[in-house]
């Protein structure tokens, strides 16, 4: 047996939706479904130590947040637009 440090990701229509560190005493591979109180996740991530996990998952919600401000950026500019061509 082996301790594992892992990061659970839960993925709902390709958005990442929860995070969670764990440290396993078993062996864990990428992929592999656990559920944590009553919540299937899936092991993105796995590492050497609690930091590094952590700043991993951490690195994902960034990425995601990056993109997600982007859409929302993008949504705002072309409502403002329609706006700006009903008041004409």
């Amino acid at each position: 047996m082996e301790n594992t440090h892992v990061g659970l990701v839960k993925i709902q229509d390709n958005i990442i939706t929860k995070v969670k560190y764990m440290h396993s005493k078993f062996t864990r591979e990428l992929g592999d479904t656990m559920t944590i109180d009553g919540v299937a996740m899936r092991v993105g991530v796995i590492g050497n130590s609690k930091n590094e996990v952590i700043d991993a998952l951490n690195d994902f919600i960034k990425n995601q947040n990056a993109i997600i401000r982007k859409q929302n950026k993008a949504a705002n500019i072309r409502l403002n637009l329609q706006i700006l061509n009903l008041l004409k």
